[in-house]
């Protein structure tokens, strides 16, 4: 298996992949208004990669740069169905912030005395 790369784009984008295929992926999106916080979209690994401690370098990064940047919180959206992503993000301490339709709006709130 090869090393997970975690790149920091001008764009304020933060990715993770392999060197040869993509096997994770994670776009962080910061956003300034009504409060400072990070959205991660498209946050996925490979089904052959699951369950290998991928998922939760991507999000333990995510969470560590958003309190780099003195982001407040951390959203990202699960489809209600993806039981198996939801409790992945409940036990990181995500919880429920809105419902929107097939979708869920979880949210983590950031204490940036917590982090290194």
């Amino acid at each position: 298996m090869k090393e997970i790369q975690y790149i920091q784009q001008p764009t304020e984008y933060l990715c993770g992949q392999a060197c040869v295929a993509m096997i994770a992926n994670v776009s962080v999106e910061v956003h300034h208004d009504p409060v400072d916080h990070i959205y991660l979209d498209d946050f996925s690994v490979t089904a052959a990669y699951r369950n290998k401690g991928i998922g939760s370098a991507l999000i333990r990064a995510a969470e560590e740069y958003a309190g780099q940047i003195g982001s407040r919180a951390v959203l990202l959206h699960v489809e209600k169905a993806n039981t198996s992503a939801m409790r992945f993000y409940e036990r990181y301490g995500y919880s429920v912030f809105r419902d929107d339709g097939n979708r869920f709006l979880l949210k983590k709130d950031i204490h940036l005395s917590c982090l290194p």
